[in-house]
């Protein structure tokens, strides 16, 4: 986050958004210890973790916004 915020103060004509999903529901968790993810998804509103598209949903009207699309 720091890095985005420096080198949009600095660098007036670069666009910043961040999108800050943390876990995401991939084949990638089953590197995990399932009582480690079972805590994780507790700590979560929804008790679960985003899915990949729920991201891209996000990102796609940043895209926009920024007229990168």
């Amino acid at each position: 986050r720091g890095v985005l915020k420096a080198a949009a103060a600095e660098i007036s004509w670069l666009r910043c958004a961040e999108v800050t999903p943390g876990f995401m529901e991939t084949d990638m968790l089953k590197a995990f210890d399932a009582r480690y993810l079972e805590i994780e998804r507790s700590k979560r509103p929804t008790g679960r973790f985003s899915t990949p598209d729920e991201i891209a949903a996000e990102i796609l009207p940043l895209l926009v916004e920024q007229e990168l699309l």
